[in-house]
């Protein structure tokens, strides 16, 4: 089997009906449609089944405590395609998405991963943004030279979309499990790109939909360490397949870009752990606690001495502080919702 369109999904069906009709519209023929449910209720089940039968859809239920490392992991296993994709179970695959990006698979045969031009949208639908354009064949120092990029310079990383050669990243080990659940993606990204070369499409061949629901990066709790080893996690791991690959380079252009790709992965480390110093603040000032400032000053001072230079909002949440609990809660929430929607606009 050429393809697996590989669809995780827990206990949301608002969007699937969409989403199936993607999958099975595709203008390609030798695929599968994998589905990893690990709901804690039968609603996907009876929504899949409401479909009626069909022959390239393979229903595969986890457990509800699975993360979502292994799960991606597990999926990789269970798939029988050579290429393969994830779909989110709210976002959308164009009809030509396979037909198009298989036609690339077959024309580069030294390529491991091959991506297409995002479409940002909201839970509407609505268009919020369009990637950035790239070039179409990229080696992999050029690859992982612009994959730490912000998403403004870069295409949208999300685990909806690329297509990509599954042996690759089971021999790579698959998705890492570290202690939280970000950078799952561009970790696999980075694996499977790191062992031959990146095509990106022009054409944008999917949707990928930023909502509330959608969003890691609306958690604000104040267990920050998890989040922290995970950004530490992801550049000790990043730094590991770098370092194997300087002895393969044979250009000098490659060299530059393996130094590029460093710098560009340490930036986005210390920019995640920046927000997971964030959220920590808010997840402290969300509580009544009367030990709240010197909480609040420990964390400060474990910025410094990590030198994570102080954000805007950190001098708002110093501010916040000095109030008592029923004052601050409600300025707290209402800069929260202020954050979110700037996420998903």
């Amino acid at each position: 089997m050429k393809a697996t369109i590989a669809v995780p999904t827990k206990n949301r069906t608002k969007y699937l009906d969409e989403v199936f009709a993607g999958a099975l519209g595709q203008h390609y023929d030798d695929y599968e449609i994998l589905v990893g449910d690990s709901s804690d209720q039968d609603d996907v089940y009876e929504k899949i089944k409401s479909l009626g039968p069909d022959k390239k859809i393979r229903y595969v239920r986890y457990p509800p405590f699975a993360t979502q490392p292994w799960k991606f992991t597990q999926m990789l296993k269970e798939a029988k395609g050579e290429w393969m994709t994830f779909l989110g179970d709210d976002d959308l695959l164009d009809p030509d998405y396979l037909q198009v990006l298989m036609g690339h698979a077959e024309g580069q045969p030294n390529a491991t991963i091959i991506l297409n031009r995002f479409r940002e949208i909201n839970g509407e639908g609505k268009l919020l943004r369009l990637d950035p354009l790239h070039k179409t064949v990229m080696s992999p120092a050029e690859f992982l030279s612009r994959l730490f990029l912000p998403s403004r310079d870069f295409f949208k990383m999300n685990i909806t979309g690329p297509l990509f050669r599954r042996e690759i990243l089971l021999q790579e080990g698959g998705f890492p499990e570290l202690p939280n659940c970000w950078h799952t993606d561009i970790l696999g990204w980075a694996r499977v790109g790191s062992r031959g070369l990146a095509i990106f499409e022009k054409r944008s061949l999917c949707g990928v939909r930023v909502h509330y629901g959608s969003l890691t990066s609306t958690s604000f709790n104040d267990d920050v360490e998890d989040l922290i080893q995970t950004s530490q996690g992801l550049e000790e791991i990043v730094s590991g397949l770098l370092t194997r690959m300087e002895s393969e380079l044979t250009t000098a252009e490659d060299v530059r870009f393996l130094k590029t790709a460093r710098q560009n992965l340490h930036t986005y480390a210390r920019r995640h752990i920046g927000r997971a110093f964030d959220r920590g603040f808010v997840g402290l000032l969300s509580k009544d606690d009367r030990e709240l400032s010197e909480k609040l000053a420990h964390m400060f001072k474990r910025m410094q001495a990590m030198k994570i230079p102080v954000f805007g909002s950190a001098y708002i949440y110093s501010f916040l502080r000095l109030l008592n609990y029923s004052l601050r809660r409600p300025l707290l929430d209402a800069l929260v919702r202020y954050k979110i929607r700037k996420l998903c606009s």
